[in-house]
């Protein structure tokens, strides 16, 4: 949502950034709910596209930050989302 800038992040983005948790985590949990996610790999690919959804539902205009590539942060998003999910999977394993 910074574009990596992390000196413009204000109570907005930080609002912005719970919507995104909060719609990614409610949907996450009834998907698990209802379907059983075979490993953690399969978890974290699922996380990343719930994630990259979600945050394209809750700010989808990026076109005038990225231009042809709106999509980018989103995917940036997901991606970073699912790797977060592996390493604490990681983490809490040992």
């Amino acid at each position: 949502m910074v574009g990596g800038d992390f000196t413009i992040i204000n109570i907005n983005h930080a609002i912005t950034a719970s919507k995104t948790g909060f719609g990614s985590a409610v949907a996450l949990v009834l998907l698990t709910a209802f379907t059983k996610i075979p490993n953690k790999w399969a978890m974290a690919w699922l996380t990343s596209v719930v994630v990259f959804g979600v945050d394209l539902m809750i700010h989808a205009n990026h076109a005038h930050i990225y231009g042809e590539g709106w999509w980018r942060e989103a995917a940036v998003t997901g991606v970073g989302a699912g790797i977060l999910g592996l390493v604490m999977h990681n983490l809490y394993r040992k």
